[in-house]
């Protein structure tokens, strides 16, 4: 998570405990070094599933921004040993900044290495704006405890730790009826231009929401009524969020919106979402080859 454009080395020591289990999240902590900066702490915080998806948090704290949280979404490729993540909007942070001009860390298929008793992460990594352009780039290196990596992968049981808590979110399968407050879905996608097509499948009672892709809007105060509005979405390398947000509860509350995300004519993807006012649900879109 840079907060300023330059070079960077990013370094991590891995602290805590590693698991699948939506309950016992693993700790990176330790500090951010470029050329001519000072040290920055910086911490990551993430959850796994039995699939290897990833969610979290980092925080940081700055001279100049004070304390910032960012959301974190991600994978574990356990095949080939290698994980990816990407910082996607800000939960909490001290100071106002302009979110456009917030340099996010995107981490891409860095390897995992065993060295002894270690655990080593070792190679590149990027920071862009919410733009796509490019902030920042520099080497990743994470060092942890082998048996704490074994411990996460459900090799041997890991030793319980006490760890800073943060919110985790409700990750939904999209079989199990209308997202609602607080739901996050994931959804593996295989090109990089989507179209999401949202209506009100019943009567039409002046429903509005906004919606943002990586922090960008997309569209905002839209309208949704019995005929389709179609619109495109133009994704980045590997994860992406989709935030759907309810601005009102139209005449006949709840908030209710259909959509269909299409993969061109390849796959659809079709969700409802149940709302109340300031609400919102995420799809967690991954960027996968066909």
């Amino acid at each position: 998570m840079i907060r300023c454009i330059g070079w960077l080395t990013l370094f991590f020591i891995l602290v805590s405990q590693l698991s699948y289990s939506q309950s016992n999240p693993f700790e990176m902590s330790g500090e951010l070094r470029g050329e001519g900066l000072r040290p920055i702490p910086y911490t990551v915080k993430l959850w796994s599933d039995d699939q290897g998806f990833l969610y979290g948090n980092s925080w940081t704290k700055t001279e100049t921004q004070g304390m910032i949280v960012s959301k974190l979404y991600g994978r574990l490729n356990a095949d080939d040993s290698t994980i990816s993540f990407r910082e996607i909007g800000n939960e909490i942070q001290n100071e106002p900044h302009d979110s456009v001009r917030f340099c996010f860390i995107h981490v891409e298929n860095q390897k995992i290495v065993y060295k002894n008793e270690n655990l080593i992460l070792n190679g590149k990594f990027k920071g862009l704006f919410s733009t796509k352009d490019l902030c920042a780039r520099g080497e990743l290196i994470l060092v942890g405890k082998r048996n704490q990596f074994d411990a996460f992968l459900g090799v041997e049981d890991s030793t319980s730790q006490q760890v800073i808590e943060l919110p985790k979110v409700n990750v939904q399968p999209s079989d199990e009826g209308p997202l609602q407050s607080g739901d996050v879905l994931k959804l593996e996608v295989s090109t990089n231009t989507l179209y999401l097509s949202i209506w009100d499948a019943f009567d039409e009672d002046y429903d509005l929401v906004r919606i943002t892709l990586n922090e960008v809007l997309v569209e905002d105060s839209v309208a949704i009524f019995n005929k389709r509005k179609k619109m495109s979405l133009e994704l980045t390398e590997g994860v992406n969020l989709l935030r759907i947000e309810a601005l009102n509860e139209g005449v006949t509350p709840p908030n209710t919106m259909n959509a269909i995300i299409a993969e061109g004519t390849v796959h659809e993807h079709e969700i409802v979402t149940k709302l109340r006012k300031g609400q919102f649900v995420e799809l967690l879109l991954y960027l996968v080859d066909d």
